[in-house]
Formats: C-alpha cells, sequence, structure tokens
C-alpha cells in the first residue's frame, strides 16, 4: 500500500512507486509564500515556517512569528502545517512545526474487488528546532542551525515512528545577497510498515537569493541532491517577488515538477497568503497565515542601525545627531548601572568606616596619636565629609607634638593634606637629618597650593627654588609641565 504525494492512495500489492521515502518533508512546502516562489526557499526565508527547508533560517531574527498553512488535496486529502519561533535572545532563537499531509477515505477490497471497509493514510512530523548566530565572521553574518524531527506515518492499521535530523547555514555577506545551505536527514528516520523498512535519503540543498531593493525584486535560486545509494537526483527550484504598494507581494516560481504562483499581503506584523501551483496532476491551491510579535529591545535598535546607515549615505548632516543620541542612551544606561552598584554599596562602605572610626579611637586612647592621625586621614581621603572623623582629627592634631615629623609630612602630602605637609615641613630644624627633604616637600606643596589659588606665578617661583638646589626632581618637573599647561588652557 502506497500514498502517493499528491495524496491519491492505492492500497495493494506491487511495486508501484509512490516518490521518494519522506518526500513530504523536502519537496512539498511550509508556507503560502515559500509555494508561490516555487519553494526556492534554502536561503530566502526568515520566518518560522523557514526551518522545514532550512533550520537556520530563524537564528537572529530577533522577533517571535506563528505561520499556519492549509492546502486541499483531492479525494478529501490535505496537506497542512504549524510552526512557531521564538528569538530568546538576538543570537538564539528555537522553534517548533508540525507538518501533516493527510488522505480521505479510500475504499479497500479484497482480491475478488469486493469492497470490505475503507482506511486512510496519514503522514505526520513534529519539528523541534535551535538555532544560533555567531555573528560577523569571514565577512557577513552566519547563522547556524539544527532540527530534531519526530515523523509518524499510518495507513489502514499498520503504523510506525522514527526520528531524524536535520542541519543548515545561512550566510549574508550583505543586506541584498544571501546564501543557505542545508543537509536533510542526517539521521535518517526509518520505517517500517510492512514487510520492508525504508528510510529517509540523504538531501543536500544549496540555494542563493538575492534582494534587488531598488526594483522592490526578491530573486531566488535552490538546487538539491539527494544520495539514493547507488545513484544521485537533482532536484531544482527558482522564484521571484515583486513588492507593490509596499504591502503587496506578487510572487512566482518553477521547480523540476511545477510551476507556481502567488500574491500576498505582507505589513510590518501580519501577513496573508496565496498560491497556486500547476502540474501533471493539476492544479492545487494554499493558504497560510503569519504572525510576527514580541521583537526584542535589541533586535529593534538593530533595526535603528540598520537605517541610520541608510541615513547617513543620503542625509550626512544628521550624523552627529545621531552619535549624540546613541551616546546619551548608553550614558542614562550607565548612570541606572552605577546608581545600583552604589546603593549596594553603601552600607558595606558605612560599616568600613566605623570599624575605622574605632580603630583610630583606641589608638588615642592608647597615645598613638600619629597613628590615630594617619588612621583618620585615611578615612577622610574616602570620606571628606565625615563628621566624626574631622572632629577626632581635630583632637588628634591638637595633641601632636610639636617637633618635627618627616612620617607626618610624607602622609599628609601622599593624601593631599597640603596645608598639614606644609605646616609639617616648616617645624625642621636646618640640623634635622631630613631638612632637605623637608624642604623639597614644603617647595612641592607650597607650588601645589598656589596651583590650587591659581597663583600661577607664585607656584613658578617654588619651583624653580626647588629646581636650584634639585635639578632632576622628576615632581617638581612634572608640576612645572602641568603648571604651563594650565596656562595654556586659561589663554
Amino acid at each position: 500500500m502506497y500514498l502517493l504525494p499528491s495524496g491519491y492512495c492505492v492500497y495493494g500489492p506491487g511495486e508501484a512507486d509512490g516518490g521518494l521515502p519522506g518526500e513530504y518533508l523536502s519537496y512539498f512546502t511550509s508556507a503560502a509564500r515559500a509555494q508561490g516562489m516555487g519553494n526556492a526557499y534554502t536561503s530566502a526565508g526568515n520566518n518560522s515556517s523557514s526551518i522545514y527547508f532550512n533550520p537556520a533560517a530563524i537564528a537572529g531574527a530577533g522577533f517571535h512569528n506563528i505561520e499556519a498553512l492549509y492546502t486541499p488535496l483531492p479525494m478529501d486529502g490535505s496537506f497542512s502545517a504549524f510552526f512557531y519561533s521564538a528569538s530568546l535572545n538576538l543570537k538564539t532563537a528555537a522553534g517548533i512545526g508540525i507538518v501533516a499531509l493527510q488522505s480521505g477515505d479510500a475504499v479497500k477490497r479484497n482480491i475478488w474487488g469486493e469492497q470490505v471497509d475503507k482506511f486512510s493514510s496519514s503522514k505526520k512530523a513534529l519539528y523541534m528546532t535551535g538555532a544560533y548566530s555567531f555573528g560577523e565572521k569571514f565577512g557577513g553574518n552566519i547563522n547556524t542551525g539544527l532540527n530534531l524531527k519526530v515523523v509518524r506515518e499510518s495507513i489502514d492499521n499498520r503504523e510506525d515512528s522514527g526520528l531524524g535530523i536535520d542541519a543548515g547555514i545561512k550566510y549574508i555577506p550583505s543586506e541584498k545577497l544571501s546564501m543557505g545551505f542545508a543537509l536533510q536527514n542526517i539521521l535518517s528516520p526509518e520505517l517500517k510498515l510492512k514487510n520492508t523498512a525504508e528510510s529517509f535519503p540523504l538531501k543536500f540543498t544549496g540555494g542563493i537569493c538575492y534582494d534587488y531593493r531598488p526594483y522592490g525584486l526578491l530573486l531566488s535560486l535552490d538546487a538539491g541532491f539527494y544520495d539514493l545509494g547507488n545513484s544521485s537526483m537533482l532536484r531544482w527550484a527558482a522564484g521571484a517577488e515583486k513588492t507593490l504598494f509596499k504591502y503587496l507581494k506578487l510572487r512566482g516560481g518553477i521547480n523540476y515538477k511545477e510551476l507556481t504562483a502567488g500574491i500576498g499581503l505582507q505589513t510590518k506584523d501580519f501577513g496573508f497568503s496565496y498560491a497556486a501551483r500547476y502540474s501533471s496532476l493539476g492544479l492545487f491551491s494554499a493558504v497560510s497565515t503569519s504572525y510576527r510579535f514580541g521583537m526584542l529591545p535589541t533586535a529593534r535598535e538593530r533595526e535603528v542601525k540598520r537605517r541610520e546607515r541608510i541615513i547617513e549615505q543620503k542625509e550626512s548632516r544628521f550624523d552627529d545627531w545621531k552619535v549624540e543620541r546613541h551616546k546619551v542612551f548608553l550614558k542614562n544606561l550607565d548612570e541606572k548601572y552605577k546608581l545600583l552598584e552604589a546603593e549596594q554599596e553603601t552600607v558595606q562602605k558605612r560599616r568600613k568606616e566605623l570599624d575605622a572610626l574605632v580603630d583610630a579611637a583606641l589608638s588615642v586612647r592608647g597615645g598613638d596619636f600619629e597613628k590615630a592621625e594617619k588612621q583618620l586621614i585615611d578615612i577622610l581621603s574616602a570620606s571628606p565629609d565625615n563628621k566624626d572623623a574631622n572632629t577626632l582629627l581635630s583632637i588628634v592634631q591638637e595633641e601632636l607634638q610639636k617637633d618635627f615629623s618627616f612620617n607626618r609630612m610624607i602622609s599628609a602630602y601622599n593624601s593631599g593634606n597640603y596645608e598639614i605637609a606644609l605646616a609639617e615641613s616648616e617645624k625642621a630644624d636646618i640640623s634635622h637629618p631630613q631638612y632637605e627633604n623637608a624642604r623639597v616637600v614644603g617647595l612641592l606643596t607650597s607650588a601645589r597650593l598656589n596651583i590650587l589659588e591659581k597663583n600661577y606665578s607664585k607656584a613658578r617661583q617654588n619651583l624653580n627654588k626647588l629646581l636650584d638646589f634639585r635639578p632632576d626632581n622628576s615632581a617638581a618637573k612634572t608640576l612645572m609641565k602641568k603648571l604651563e599647561r594650565l596656562k595654556e588652557i586659561e589663554k
């Protein structure tokens, strides 16, 4: 018993040829748009139904999509399909689909030609698809995909199921050109309905699609090769789509077995298509609908960038405005992220400050005022407005010894407390071993304070004094260069 691809049924013994095993999963169709273009869809499709031809088609789409197809066949038969795809992010997508080829009731007769019953036949396949986009590679976008399909066929009271795997690649070197490559039945479903098991043949399909936008014309060409073991078989298809009045689509195609034509209405999110195909078996029609929703924010950004590139070519005066808008968006996003981080760190920061204040207070109680001063200066370098630290530092500094402390001077200078550093440097007696170093720090500190007060001439005098007896002092040279730049900026 056999089911012909057109839907006719033959029941009985013999060697009748009903076509290749699983042909309804390779050269039927999944959408009226595809059929209207002769099923040359390996590189042309990017909606959920495209996984029938190439599982890589949905990668990087950036939206969710639902499509449904129905085709009536002779003798109350039908071919129907339903597909859904979801973009998990800008690179990853998943899809699911169901394809069903159903015959009407046929008469079952015994060997004497007497009617004994009726029977029907059905072929169904469930697709589960995963797709991933590698982005810009080798001069274009590369998308990949994998189908796991569960196939089930039945005729009369016999049925069997099998598993299959398809893989695909879609390469998009430019906005106008795309190429698709699909390998079906890498893992071949094997079904046994009677005495002999049949395996679906391995099929390789390559396709190319060119979008000639100035004329609203899309051209597509496919070539498929079946591996039949001792031989191979070529199946080819070609199609075109013309856009009229923005939403109206006219389609035409031809392949190895039929002529096709179609018409469609396509808005941003909704689509309706009708297709007709004519072959030696007659004229057949198909209708399908599609709905797109849930476009990802990242996909919107990619669409904005695509449109911006077109605008840049025609209206270059808007370039600065577009770049500025993008910077504002990134800046706002970064500020919100930093605000959240700051709120999370506030409690920890406050606790560390309290611990440091306790340590400083313990140092004061133990009479180690220099250690306490260093601890308090460290606290104030991170939190200058800490009232408790400022109050305690005032008490500590009143209690500090009046003699010169080189370590206290260096600590104050390094932490930016220049007034303290200057005061400490002036305490050094000329007989002190660190007198020259104190003088160096004092002149550097004075110069820095002069710069903060914008008294640049006084700062230059202090630096020149320092360089007179320490000509190789790198800090003085660096500060002198900074002073020159400040003067140039103010001019």
